[in-house]
């Protein structure tokens, strides 16, 4: 099926329908539902962004769910901003939300799911909730009503998994699902009866989902919520006055919090924050302080309390103002809302608003229009010389604002969200330092209305303190208006046009419920148009059924009409859009007949005026004279509508003319007298424009009667004649026996069409008809255009009109009009626009300015309230949907060398997620190798000579700038590995000589895949630059640039040959520039041939090549097949999918970043506190610095906090290294003069202890200093573990903290369950407070519990544990497997006497206890083998086996209880081992690789998480985890080639030998001689730019 592009939308008003649909990314972008369409808004600029349309149709968005973002790094896959949406309807749409396409649909998930399903009576089949589940990333659960729930993988279209809910009985209905963001295996769906389920997706294709279903009395109304807490296996469960948290590990609501009776009933969750004692900031998430919404729109904020799971209200407020005192209506509510947290407004993303609506249109500036009689005047008629007082959003209170107005605060709020965003800055420190804002929530919401607010507040952190503190300041951000209402009825100016207050281009307007909405178009950021609202008027008190534009002047006439007791009263209000005053045109109070309908004539001076079994009026409304009534009309029309005076050559017109439907010269609206008066004072005025004309022009009127005669008057002042049109020689229509339903004039063409979707053209010259049955039913209205753009329409030199034909049925359809006056059918037809769009209420043309004109664009008002700017000219046979954008966006910016309007560029996008995909990788690329944060300041001081169009192209550049961009671009490429180079420098060779590269070559075809892919892989092969030698000379470079003294380096080797690489061409010449000093180094090192003699010309682009051939050429072609970035794409599953290979656009990288920039509003590509944080981390000369910068640009939370605290984390392991190497090297001095029996490690099979001391601070285990120097230098470093990727004392502090919660429950929720008893004990153990695990079990007698012996057991062996940790503080003898030393005492618990009696006594006490650990072993194996595992848990602890015991724990599932043990026990190579089964886990079942890897490290564990990290797509992070490592004088293997070149740090049991042989202690490791040929993840790294390169 063609295609049908939505190039703008403006939404109308969220419904009911809607379901309060609505999702916030990163506090980035917030999506909302309104009808059928998504709207995204970018939360710094408030505005929308891009809007997702076309598939939903007719039906309403009922759920919203932005992607997390996981996945690999693919440069060709797709997008990452995916955003999944479902409607009442059961369809479901996967969209790219930067291209606004759709990547895959399932139109009938219950159907696909559940054939033969029978659906509930009274039930519609909508999508009640979504959810991206389990580590799988393309894995979507879907709950439709009422209880279906389906698991569908959208890139292999398959059900995976589907479960009825109800079970086939039942009368609930299932409302939400909630995921679990800490295991996205678990989540929870919500039934309207007080049911909700929690499932855990363990293996969703094999059918192993775990489900347990529980019960809330929530009474007749109540209502129920549930939200996970960022804390494991906690739930929020929301009931209408009561918060209640359940534990999920234990399946019993752990407290709850009741809502004061003044306060209304809870909404939602909108978020919860912060756990202090588990050392989690506000921004990490967690259960101290909750955000929650109310019925009545208001917003509260609650506290824990200390120790505790239950809240405390800090205050709660009003975000909507309450309806006027005195107003009939209810005020504004508040239908969506979504909260997160942000880094406040910044000046330079926020914008001024204003500035960007007051160049929608730019005016030409010379020569001025010439004037024409055709054009009207606005000047006299003094009713209108009002002007309105401009607003100031600072010092006005929006809740005072009248309804209507709220579009022109939105227009003002860019003034205020600038000084906003000024204040937010935290102006303590340096401009450089100034890149620690403050974090704060950010509140969107979106009212019925149609208005998108914005509010801050305060976040708030820690546990309830005492007193109670106030509650948070709520701040009003900033507001974007929207529709207001449903679109009623709404008209299109003639000609593009500048107002001269707003300078919008008045393209046209619409109403709903007595409001005139100003509707403005200028060019799209991600979409070709914006349309934006730019003024909202409140002229009519009930519902506008028509309105039209009285030409290309600034008026609107509109009318309404009210039945009343006399008669009718009608309203006819003639509007002034310039001043935004409206004015009656008739005096008559009442009529005996309603208004059916007005019509302007394109010359604006004229209006028609219809009545129902009336005669009709004709009013002369132009010339700057109050309306005046000429004549009445006695004909009973059926149809009727003015003629267009354009000639039929195409879209331009003629010089000089303003056609209605085409696009001349701008017609600019002359200010009335009180705005020319207020330009002295600094308003901006349009200049003047045509003079009145006395004499009244000559128009024409075609019609047609309810006797079936058609014809054209001539109307001329008060003279009006038939123009004797030559009679048609179709015989119907000449004896009157056709009926025609819709009429529309064009030149000395008439069209007609009738009840049963007859299409007649009438030449009223010739009297030649052309008769087309279209089967669609009644015609209802006719548009014409003049022809299509050619740069856009294949055969536009054959169409000379366009006619948009819209049906009663509502569907429209698009014929073309050729030279022979013939009309063909296009591609645009009515089960297309049915199928693409959904009932349409009505449409016209949008005039553009040249050369688009006014034949490509329609104007449709859907049937649910929305307008859509939509193209008429592409099919399918330009892919994809991107490339047609992206010609109708160089059309629209194309320079035609003359002074002609142009469509202004659109609001910048201040989201870098909105950038495309390659520029972001592309960006994040220069930033971790380090570029120069000059080099972006630098862009910035050339905007103004270079300005890059939305194209990428560069207009207007001087000599000067030319060669300083010249140097920019070396400068970057110096930064960029040299293998990649040398392969670019080779294909754009082969690219200039001629040749072109196949996408796809079979085997032994020309090209990469053959020769040219034999000579690039020569030249790598013979590329000698090492990975180590890359990463010193980036060191240098990044100091040379911060003004620091380099790094020391080593003598590195000489660089080798080139053989057989191509000549280059002779318009690339050798590169000036001088290589960054490297300390040592006298010898010349290769460059690069990047330079160019034009940047914007000669620098080709880069040739297309495949993956396959892009991996044969740096020799991973083995490595495909291992899920990282060499790893296919998958084939396009909708046409909006980005296409496998396209031709690069750019032409040289600095390109890349203007356009960046130009798309961000940005001359910098970087924000003035983004630019402070790169260069702090630039200073810092730590790679893992740049990347913390680079995940944050790229949206990635956990991936920026992992490269946060990796430094600490490798500084951590460093020491702990050191230490390790100390006691290994004095115990083996010790060990000759011990007996083997007392020897480290001897007899129990554990390698040397590491010194993991687990104290509160986390330490190393270094010895207490005693001076005060030494104390505050104990407590800094303490304070800096705390920020390691994993803490053992944070997961101490946790656990301990949910076993206080647990002994707060009631002791018969553990007497009912042997289970819960048996995990209270077992965590206790974890925690090592044993004397409490044996006072639980001891308080349970023989008749409470079945397993008595079992539990006495456990309270054995655990107390003779604790009896021998007691002895543990006097002697030196210890347990196998413990830490420290255990007392050994004679009979009585004396010590025995000093002699042989000691010994024999230490030899007895040693024998006992091994035989203790042997029978705790054997007990164990013994109850694993009937099915009880988990007793040998307490036994093998309480002997201090607990490696294993940990192993038990994590086979049974009970990680977090492991964790603590580990925490709690574990050292060295135990350790180690233990948390990466435990990162194995969180990788691949809980989908957390960011987590995963810091486990990893955490752990010692280098090897295993580089490979993680290349498993998992990301080759940029693998290299630049190796660069961390070597900053930090962490060992690196030599020559590995196997897995990588880290290596673990604390090998199992049987390879301590190799640990002895590391070089640690503060000396840098030995210099590697591992070049890129040897090392795979510098080879994955390479290939990654390249393809990131290649997709430019």
């Amino acid at each position: 099926m063609a295609s049908l592009d939505v190039l703008a939308l403006l939404p109308g008003p969220p419904t009911k329908v809607n379901a309060g649909s609505a999702c916030l990314h990163d506090g980035q972008l917030f999506a909302y539902g309104a009808s059928s369409a998504v709207i995204v808004v970018d939360v710094q600029k408030l505005c929308i962004a891009t809007t997702l349309v076309g598939l939903h149709r007719n039906a309403g968005v009922t759920s919203l769910a932005w992607h997390p973002g996981l996945g690999p790094r693919d440069p060709k896959g797709t997008a990452q901003l995916r955003l999944a949406s479902g409607d009442d309807e059961g369809r479901v749409v996967v969209w790219n939300a930067t291209a606004g396409s759709a990547v895959a649909v399932l139109e009938d998930p219950l159907g696909a799911a559940f054939p033969g399903a029978r659906r509930a009576e009274g039930v519609k089949p909508s999508v009640q909730g979504l959810a991206w589940v389990t580590a799988i990333p393309s894995l979507l659960a879907i709950l439709i009503a009422p209880g279906f729930l389906i698991l569908w993988d959208f890139r292999a279209n398959s059900i995976l998994w589907r479960k009825d809910l109800l079970g086939g009985s039942g009368s609930e209905v299932f409302t939400s699902i909630q995921v679990d963001p800490l295991d996205r295996r678990q989540f929870c769906v919500c039934g309207n009866r007080g049911t909700f389920v929690v499932l855990k997706a363990t293996n969703p294709a094999l059918d192993k989902v775990k489900q347990q279903q529980y019960q809330v009395d929530i009474g007749q109304q109540g209502t129920l919520r549930c939200a996970f807490a960022t804390t494991h296996d906690l739930l929020f469960v929301l009931l209408q006055r009561e918060i209640i948290v359940f534990d999920l590990e234990f399946g019993q609501p752990a407290a709850s919090t009741s809502l004061p009776a003044s306060r209304p009933p809870f909404e939602g969750l909108l978020g919860s924050f912060g756990h202090a004692a588990a050392g989690k900031a506000g921004r990490d998430g967690g259960i101290d302080v909750l955000y929650c919404s109310h019925t009545d729109g208001s917003f509260s904020v609650w506290q824990r309390n200390a120790r505790l799971l239950t809240y405390g209200l800090v205050g709660s407020t009003r975000l909507l103002p309450p309806a006027p005192k005195f107003s009939s209506g209810r005020g504004p509510q508040l239908v969506a809302l979504a909260a997160g947290l942000w880094g406040g407004l910044q000046p330079e993303l926020a914008g001024d608003a204003a500035a960007q609506l007051s160049a929608v249109v730019q005016p030409p500036a010379q020569p001025q229009p010439q004037q024409h009689p055709s054009q009207p005047t606005c000047s006299g008629w003094n009713p209108f010389e009002t002007e309105p007082e401009p607003l100031a959003l600072a010092n006005t209170n929006p809740f005072e604002v009248a309804r209507g107005e709220a579009a022109s605060i939105a227009t003002a709020a860019g003034r205020s969200r600038a000084a906003t965003a000024m204040e937010d800055v935290d102006t303590t420190g340096s401009s450089a330092q100034g890149a620690g804002r403050r974090i704060s929530v950010v509140v969107m919401g979106a009212c019925d209305e149609g208005q998108v607010w914005q509010w801050q507040l305060p976040l708030l952190e820690g546990t309830m303190p005492s007193p109670k503190p106030p509650m948070p300041r709520v701040e009003l951000q900033g507001l974007l208006q929207n529709l207001s209402n449903k679109v009623t009825n709404f008209t299109v100016c003639a000609a593009p046009a500048a107002l001269p207050l707003l300078s919008p281009q008045g393209q046209q307007a619409s109403t709903d419920r007595g409001n005139i909405e100003l509707v403005t178009v200028q060019q799209g950021t991600l979409s070709p148009l914006h349309a934006t609202m730019t003024a909202s008027m409140a002229a009519h008190k009930g519902t506008v059924p028509g309105m039209r534009w009285l030409g290309s002047s600034p008026r609107i006439v509109s009318y309404s009409t009210e039945k009343t007791a006399a008669g009718y009263r009608n309203t006819l209000l003639i509007t002034d859009v310039r001043n935004r005053v409206s004015m009656p045109v008739r005096d008559s109070p009442n009529d005996s007949a309603p208004i059916l309908a007005v019509r302007g004539s394109p010359t604006g001076r004229y209006l028609l005026v219809i009545f129902r079994g009336l005669p009709s009026e004709i009013w002369s409304v132009g010339g700057g004279d109050k309306p005046v009534r000429l004549r009445q009309i006695d004909l009973q029309f059926t149809a009727v509508e003015w003629m267009g005076e354009v000639p039929l050559s195409g879209a331009q017109g003629s010089a000089g003319v303003a056609p209605a439907g085409g696009t001349g010269p701008l017609a600019t609206w002359e200010p009335s007298t009180l705005a020319q008066q207020r330009a002295a004072e600094g308003y901006p005025v349009a200049p003047e424009g045509y003079s009145p004309r006395d004499d009244m022009p000559d128009e024409r009127l075609a019609f047609a009667l309810v006797d079936g005669r058609v014809g054209v008057l001539a109307i001329k002042g008060r003279r009006i004649q038939d123009t004797h049109p030559k009679r048609p020689v179709w015989l119907p229509l000449a004896t009157g026996e056709y009926r025609a339903t819709a009429v529309a004039g064009w030149n000395h063409l008439v069209f007609l069409g009738d009840a049963e979707g007859g299409l007649v053209k009438w030449d009223t010259s010739t009297g030649r008809t052309f008769v087309m049955e279209t089967a669609q039913g009644k015609i209802h209205k006719i548009y014409v255009a003049p022809g299509p753009c050619a740069s856009l329409h294949s055969n536009a030199a054959a169409v000379q009109a366009r006619v948009a034909v819209l049906y009663s049925t509502g569907t429209f359809a698009v014929y073309d009009l050729d030279h022979s006056n013939e009309l063909r059918p296009t591609i645009v037809t009515a089960n297309l626009v049915s199928a693409r769009l959904g009932k349409v209420a009505d449409v016209e043309w949008l005039p553009l300015p040249a050369p688009v004109g006014g034949g490509s664009v329609l104007v449709v008002s859907l049937a649910d309230g929305t307008l859509e700017l939509v193209d008429t000219i592409h099919s399918t046979e330009i892919r994809p949907r991107q490339q047609r954008l992206l010609r109708y966006k160089t059309v629209l910016n194309y320079d035609q060398g003359a002074p002609l309007p142009r469509l202004a560029p659109g609001i910048p996008t201040a989201s870098p997620l909105l950038l495309p995909r390659s520029w972001i990788l592309l960006l994040r690329v220069l930033l971790q190798r380090g570029v120069d944060e000059a080099t972006f300041k630098q862009l910035a001081a050339l905007a103004s000579i270079s300005q890059p169009s939305s194209a990428g192209t560069i207009l207007g550049r001087t000599l000067e700038a030319e060669q300083s961009l010249e140097q920019l671009e070396n400068d970057i490429w110096s930064r960029l590995p040299l293998g990649c180079h040398v392969a670019w420098e080779n294909l754009l060779a082969r690219h200039s000589e001629g040749s072109e590269v196949p996408s796809s070559p079979a085997e032994g075809s020309p090209g990469v895949g053959a020769e040219g892919g034999s000579k690039v892989a020569r030249i790598l092969d013979d590329f000698a630059d090492t990975a180590e030698e890359d990463i010193q000379s980036l060191d240098a470079a990044i100091a040379a640039s911060q003004g620091l003294p380099p790094p020391p380096q080593e003598q590195p080797e000489e660089p080798m040959a080139v053989p057989g690489s191509a000549p280059p061409p002779p318009w690339v010449r050798k590169p000036r520039r001088p290589r960054p000093p490297v300390s040592g180094s006298s010898k010349n090192k290769r460059e690069p041939v990047i330079n160019f003699k034009s940047i914007g010309g000669a620098f080709a682009a880069m040739a297309t090549v495949s993956k396959s051939q892009l991996s044969k050429t740096f020799g991973l072609g083995s490595r495909a097949g291992q899920g990282g970035p060499m790893s296919p794409s998958n084939s396009a599953l909708w046409d909006g999918q980005d296409a496998p290979q396209a031709k690069a656009a750019f032409q040289c990288l600095i390109t890349v970043l203007q356009a960046a920039g130009y798309l961000r509003g940005l001359s910098a590509v970087l924000s003035a506190s983004e630019l402070a944080t790169y260069q702090q981390a630039l200073a810092d000369r730590c790679t893992a610095s740049r990347m913390a910068c680079a995940a944050s640009l790229g949206g990635c939370p956990a991936e920026a906090q992992f490269w946060a605290r990796l430094p600490v984390t490798l500084r951590w392991l460093s020491g702990a290294l050191q230490q390790a190497r100390s006691r290994t090297t004095s115990q083996a001095e010790e060990a000759p003069r011990q007996p083997p029996s007392q020897r480290p490690g001897s007899g129990n099979g554990h390698t040397a202890a590491l010194p993991y001391q687990h104290s509160n601070g986390g330490g190393l285990g270094a010895s207490r200093p005693s001076s005060a120097a030494g104390q505050q230098q104990q407590e800094q470093q303490r304070h800096s573990d705390q920020e390691r990727l994993w803490v053992e004392a944070r997961q101490l502090a946790e656990e301990s903290e949910r076993s206080a919660w647990h002994e707060q429950m009631p002791r018969s929720v553990f007497e009912n369950s042997e289970q819960l008893q048996e995990k209270r004990v077992l965590r206790y153990v974890a925690l090592g407070d044993f004397h409490t695990a044996v006072g639980f079990l001891l308080a349970s007698g023989p008749e409470s519990t079945a397993r008595y012996y079992r539990n006495a057991l456990c309270t054995l062996a655990m107390s003779f544990a604790c009896g021998t940790q007691q002895a543990q503080q006097g002697d030196g003898a210890s347990l196998p497997g413990t830490a420290g030393p255990v007392m050994v005492r004679g009979p009585g618990g004396s010590g025995g006497d000093a002699g042989s009696g000691d010994n024999v006594g230490a030899i007895e006490s040693a024998a006992a206890r091994t035989l203790f650990s042997q029978a705790a072993k054997v007990i164990t194996a013994n109850a694993a083998s009937v099915g009880d595992s988990l007793l040998g848990v307490p036994l093998l602890c309480s002997t201090g086996q607990h490696p294993e015991a940990v192993h038990i724990l994590q086979d049974a599932g009970l990680w977090h209880y492991a964790a603590a043990l580990i925490a709690s026990r574990l050292q060295g190579s135990d350790r180690a081992a233990a948390l990466e089964r435990w990162a194995g886990h969180v990788a691949a079942a809980e989908g957390r690789p960011w987590a995963a890897a810091g486990l990893l490290v955490t752990a010692g564990a280098l090897k295993s998480a580089l490979q993680l990290l290349r498993q998992a797509g990301l080759p940029d992070a693998a290299f630049a985890l190796i660069a961390a490592c070597r900053e930090a004088h962490v060992p690196v293997e030599q020559h590995n080639l196997d897995t990588g070149e880290l290596q673990n740090l604390f090998p199992p049991a049987g390879d301590g030998e190799r640990q002895g042989e590391l070089e640690v202690g503060g000396q840098r490791p030995r210099r590697i001689q591992t070049d890129y040929e040897a090392n795979d993840t510098a080879k994955e790294f390479q290939l990654y730019i390249c393809e990131v390169l290649q997709q430019l």
